[in-house]
């Protein structure tokens, strides 16, 4: 009678310890995450002799040169978009870059996907041509017109990405520990399929993207994180956020998203500091599983948490 009482008892424990726990759903930032910009290939679309006059009749400093392009190109978006009345309409609209800067009309409008690439750059053209008092020298002008060339033309746009090697480890060790692995991007349409023809082995480790150029919305709308967790069925307490925006961690946390934000390396190149994002993924996730097995100890709630001990990702390949 005892072991009749007592198999059934064995037997369903045992049937509960083999069935895996449901994974977590990683959800990726593209650009500043997993691609970054190839500073060769923008420099020579730029041009090395343009920027070096820049230099020298700007009075700019070789390390601030970068960002004083940066600003002027902003500027000139913005000049633009005013001259021809163009203005968001609605505050979901607004998108910003690494530093938190609120990005131009244009460049909304071309990672949303409402206009496209060539009718972009002939506005811009337009007005150039119209307002040559825009710029200190004919240098800084011929920077800035490669940079719109490289910006809004797609080939030029994705001749110049390349993809973060850590950012691919650290994706295939999400992975190896049974995790689903989705992208959520500001990214124009026009260039994404090219980008995908360049990068196939990123690409393909994906089980779903949404991109803001397909979906007409953008980061930090919370419509498109919305979008991603109907489209694929998601749980968003299963799900973690990182992306390089601290604007766009803070829309996906305010969904119950976990959020994380990626830091940087800072010397000798600006790259995702990835061994920093697996300690803060590990540290969120012992956090949360300490929390449920003190709930759990209360008997609040029954256990269904995995080993405190074993960690979400796995990092020690990642360099």
């Amino acid at each position: 009678m005892l072991k009749k009482t007592l198999f059934p008892l064995i037997l369903s424990a045992l049937t509960v310890s083999i069935i895996p726990l449901s994974a977590d759903n990683f959800i990726f930032d593209l650009g500043g995450v997993l691609i970054d910009t190839d500073s060769i290939a923008s420099l020579q679309c730029i041009g090395f002799k343009n920027i070096i006059q820049c230099i020298y009749q700007l009075k700019k400093s070789p390390g601030s040169i970068n960002g004083h392009l940066k600003a002027k190109f902003f500027e000139i978006l913005n000049n633009v978009a005013l001259i021809n009345q163009l203005t968001l309409n609605d505050n979901n609209s607004c998108a910003y870059d690494e530093s938190g800067n609120q990005l131009p009309y244009l460049m909304i409008a071309w990672l949303n996907g409402t206009m496209a690439c060539n009718t972009i750059k002939s506005l811009i053209f337009n007005a150039i041509k119209q307002n040559p008092e825009w710029f200190e020298c004919s240098a800084e002008k011929n920077a800035i017109e490669n940079i719109i060339t490289m910006v809004f033309t797609p080939e030029h746009f994705v001749a110049t990405r390349k993809v973060y090697r850590d950012g691919m480890l650290f994706i295939k060790s999400c992975k190896k520990k049974g995790h689903k692995i989705y992208a959520l991007s500001n990214w124009d349409k026009e260039s994404f399929t090219l980008l995908q023809n360049k990068f196939p082995s990123l690409f393909k480790l994906f089980d779903g993207i949404i991109i803001s150029g397909e979906c007409n919305n953008i980061k930090p709308s919370p419509d498109i994180y919305t979008l991603l967790i109907n489209r694929y069925n998601l749980e968003t307490e299963k799900c973690w956020f990182i992306d390089d925006q601290k604007e766009n961690v803070a829309a996906a946390c305010a969904l119950g998203i976990r959020g994380i934000l990626c830091t940087h390396h800072y010397w000798p190149l600006k790259k995702p500091n990835f061994h920093l994002i697996t300690q803060e993924i590990n540290n969120q996730h012992y956090k949360s599983v300490t929390r449920r097995e003190k709930r759990k100890n209360k008997g609040i709630i029954p256990s269904t948490t995995k080993n405190i001990n074993n960690p979400i990702i796995v990092g020690e390949k990642i360099s």
